[in-house]
């Protein structure tokens, strides 16, 4: 994980992996398409300024939301989840203080809250664990 993430800082290039959606009818992740794979990798880079980016793959307009790791098919109005099956360059911003435009995308908050509050947990029980094997 570590090494990715220096590995993108020392030369710019986003880590190994693939955007997928989740799809609804099967209940599996999905990778999205190669060109949507890069719009989203483009944009995850700049999620700190702008986290809403509108773009077209396979003649579907979207809009997703990479706070949110959501994915709003702008036609049929169905949100999919989003996610990076690979390492993130960086970590998600914080959805903790965001506010939510649509009730539709709470869950996805909530989805986002939950991941990082349990990153943070791993990351204290390492805590934990090393200072006791000290």
């Amino acid at each position: 994980c570590m090494e990715a993430r220096i590995c993108f800082e020392e030369t710019g290039t986003f880590p190994a992996g693939s955007w997928q959606v989740l799809n609804c009818e099967s209940n599996a992740w999905v990778n999205v398409s190669e060109p949507e794979n890069g719009k989203l990798c483009q944009c995850y880079l700049d999620v700190l300024h702008e986290h809403v980016v509108n773009y077209e793959a396979d003649g579907v307009q979207y809009s997703s939301d990479l706070r949110l790791l959501r994915r709003l098919d702008n036609c049929s109005g169905q949100r999919q989840a989003l996610r990076y099956h690979g390492v993130l360059p960086f970590d998600l911003p914080d959805v903790a203080d965001a506010v939510i435009e649509a009730p539709e995308d709470a869950p996805f908050a909530a989805r986002c809250a939950a991941v990082v509050a349990g990153l943070r947990a791993e990351d204290a029980c390492a805590a934990l664990g090393a200072a006791l094997a000290a």
